[in-house]
């Protein structure tokens, strides 16, 4: 189970920031664009989540490289959807991948939902 502790709009988009905590204690920033949750950032671990949704539409796209960007920077440069498919591709047969100091997961289901995306 997790509860929604804040949800706020992200700039000028159509998309929300959702602060959510688990039972476990696990707190993550989810990126919610039209209703599907394309991205969660375990705040604790420094873990990504990404979901199918990620590549829904070029809006998402730029949602998602800009949530990255944000609060995921990298040392050197720039968070971008061919990275993104790069590290997909080359993700282990759990969907992990590493990019510097950051744990990747390519998942289908949102943490704590059996929801398929």
């Amino acid at each position: 189970m997790h509860k929604l502790i804040n949800s706020k709009k992200f700039h000028h988009m159509q998309a929300t920031l959702e602060t959510v905590v688990f039972d476990d204690g696990t707190l993550v920033l989810r990126l919610v664009s039209y209703e599907s949750v394309i991205c969660d950032i375990d705040m604790l671990t420094g873990t990504i989540f990404i979901y199918p949704r990620h590549q829904y539409s070029s809006t998402t796209i730029r949602q998602l490289t800009r949530f990255l960007n944000e609060y995921m920077p990298l040392a050197y440069g720039r968070w971008s959807i061919g990275l993104i498919r790069y590290l997909q591709e080359k993700s282990d047969s759990d969907g992990y991948a590493t990019l510097y100091k950051y744990g990747i997961f390519f998942r289908e289901h949102v943490l704590g939902s059996t929801r398929r995306w």
